[in-house]
């Protein structure tokens, strides 16, 4: 379950930062004609950082996910056999090289 909530989390802080930065520029365009205050070096690194914890927080959720769903390993040893090795060949070849037969 909280694999699902960490990807709601994602989702819905990045739509909020998104939001709120469009908002910023529209409100400052509307103000004074031009955006350079929302780049100003506060605001610029307040919504870089929230960017990219959001960033790292799905990434690492992905990597979680990728290393358990993909995970052959059999934990409990349970109904586990081991196949024989046969070093023989798998396939007999006969004919001549333009008229090779896999028997």
């Amino acid at each position: 379950m909280w694999i699902t909530v960490t990807g709601n989390l994602f989702f819905f802080a990045r739509a909020v930062v998104e939001m709120k930065f469009a908002a910023t520029l529209l409100y400052y365009y509307y103000q004074n004609g031009n955006v350079d205050e929302a780049f100003s070096h506060e605001s610029w690194d307040t919504y870089l950082l929230i960017r990219h914890v959001t960033e790292l927080m799905i990434l690492f959720l992905m990597l979680y996910i990728l290393q358990n769903k993909f995970d052959t390993r059999n934990r409990r040893g349970e109904g586990y056999t081991s196949v024989p090795s046969d070093d023989g060949p798998q396939v007999a070849v006969t004919g001549t090289e333009s008229t090779n037969y896999i028997v």
